[in-house]
Formats: structure tokens, C-alpha cells, sequence
């Protein structure tokens, strides 16, 4: 390498250090902001205040079902609620994902209408906005329904 690009380099390199320093300086000042505003440190396992939590504590798990026996209720979902499932319901579209059902459905843990439907049990209803499946009469729908027994997720699906 000749003496202007070995000088380039050093010139470039110097930059991006002081430049890498600066972002490194916002990124601790902007968390200090925050950590000041929520009353606490922000982390992983941290809740900031104000912002909305589920409205019924639940989480998905593993159950014994009456179609494939014991399996994860994101398995279950699929299972019976894939675009591709031979059983006569309710459907999501083509190309969900797994990811895509524990979206809605945490969407719709902190946003959607919480029914009591049994001890121990609830029903959430909640409308995404877009377009997730087709109901049991086979129309398009955006609106989920989750069932929970017990904390645990048992079931979501379009309806």
C-alpha cells in the first residue's frame, strides 16, 4: 500500500472511531433519559411504566388435545388452524407462521376484549386490523379468538 492510501485509511479509520465513540455517547444518555423517566433501570426483564401489560396473564404451553394429543398450543394452532389443515374450520392464510399467531395473539392479550368462560378460564376477542384467515363460514376475517384454561394459551384463531 503507498504512503496517501496507508494516510486515507488512518483518516477513515479515525473518523469512524470518533464517529462509533459519538453513537456509543447518544445510545448511554438517550437509556439514562429513559431509565430517569420510567423510575427505573431498563432491561430484559425490566416493565417500564406506562406501558400497557396483558390484560389476563397467560402464556402459551404444553397440553393434551383431543385431536394429536399432548403438544404445544402453537403446535395445536397450526395443527388445526393452518392454511393447509384438513379439519372443517377456521383458518389462517397462507404462509403464517408461528411468530405471526404469537403476535396476534400478544396483541391481543394487551388490546382485546376479555370474556369469563368458565372457572379458571377465559376468552379473548380481539379485531387486528387486517385480514389473518378465513372464519368457520369460510369469509375473510381480521378478528382472533384465544382461549386460556389455567394461565395457559390453549387455542388461537381466526373467527
Amino acid at each position: 500500500m503507498n504512503a496517501s492510501c496507508t494516510a486515507a485509511v488512518a483518516i477513515c479509520g479515525g473518523a469512524l472511531n470518533q464517529l462509533h465513540g459519538d453513537m456509543r455517547h447518544d445510545l448511554n444518555v438517550n437509556k439514562k433519559e429513559i431509565e430517569e423517566k420510567a423510575g427505573q433501570e431498563v432491561g430484559a426483564t425490566k416493565l417500564v411504566k406506562g406501558l400497557p401489560g396483558p390484560k389476563v396473564k397467560a402464556q402459551w404451553g404444553v397440553s393434551r388435545y383431543k385431536h394429536g394429543g399432548e403438544m404445544t398450543g402453537v403446535e395445536h394452532v397450526i395443527y388445526k388452524h393452518g392454511a393447509n389443515t384438513t379439519f372443517k374450520n377456521s383458518k389462517y392464510l397462507p404462509g403464517t407462521k408461528a411468530r405471526d399467531i404469537k403476535s396476534y395473539t400478544d396483541e391481543a392479550l394487551q388490546h382485546g376484549n376479555v370474556i369469563p368462560n368458565g372457572p379458571n378460564k377465559f376468552k379473548i376477542e380481539y379485531d387486528t386490523g387486517k385480514i389473518i384467515g378465513k372464519n368457520v363460514n369460510g369469509k375473510p376475517t381480521s378478528k382472533i379468538r384465544i382461549l386460556i384454561r389455567d394461565e395457559v394459551i390453549q387455542t388461537a384463531f381466526p373467527y
